[in-house]
């Protein structure tokens, strides 16, 4: 499988490839308790922010993640994969 690096490479990926591409893939950012959304604020503990892809930066990734309370999750640096 190509590494998809950016949303074109996704675009152009079969679903399977996409699929795979999410489960071998560890995103990174910074986890602080500032919620992003403001619309629903007691949905969520707080947000994920500079994310990143194995350490890099790709517009695959969003701005942030909002986390939902129900995660466990500490101020910092964390690491997660997506599905």
């Amino acid at each position: 499988m190509e590494t998809l690096n950016n949303v074109e490479n996704l675009k152009q990926s079969s679903h399977e490839d996409i699929l795979e591409f999410f489960d071998r893939t560890t995103f990174r950012g910074i986890y602080s308790n500032r919620i992003r959304n403001k619309k629903n604020p007691y949905y969520y503990r707080g947000s994920i922010e500079k994310i990143t892809i194995d350490g890099k930066r790709s517009d695959i990734c969003p701005y942030y993640l909002n986390v939902p309370v129900s995660c466990e999750i500490e101020e910092g640096p964390c690491e997660f994969n997506c599905k």
